[in-house]
């Protein structure tokens, strides 16, 4: 991509909340933080939960994950978030996608681990998924 283009991009990504200001959209994420990932699978008929992995090394027992599922576009198509103590470091979530308004092709999970030390908040964009979906 152009650097005008990632820059307006990353401009308009971080204006709309998705992307914290002076991330790129293409960096990779920090894996010590934790990761996302789902397998790849047929968008089937009709509206349905299609399940995702986590894993999260928050350095506190006070955090939040959120993530973001974008399709081959970049547009954001879901969104779901995770909470400690209800939620557990590492386990399975859903975005609820349908087939008659979901592009397929390559999709990525972005996720945004939140933490509390004390009074201060931490944030860190972890190491996202990829995956496909196809008809």
């Amino acid at each position: 991509m152009k650097p005008l283009a990632t820059a307006l991009l990353t401009g308009v990504l971080t204006v709309a909340g998705l992307v914290a200001p002076g991330l790129p959209v293409a960096t990779a994420g920090d894996a010590d933080y934790g990761r996302v990932w789902a397998r790849d699978r047929a968008l089937r008929d009709g509206c349905h939960h299609y399940d995702y992995h986590y894993r999260v090394r928050p350095p506190t027992s006070s955090w939040a994950l959120e993530t973001f599922l974008h399709d081959r576009r970049g547009k954001t198509v879901a969104s779901d978030a995770l909470l400690a103590p209800h939620d557990e470091k590492k386990g399975r979530s859903v975005f609820r996608l349908c087939r008659y308004n979901t592009v397929p092709g390559r999709f990525t999970i972005r996720a945004k681990l939140t933490w509390k030390d004390g009074w201060d908040t931490h944030e860190k964009w972890i190491a996202p998924g990829r995956f496909r979906m196809h008809r």
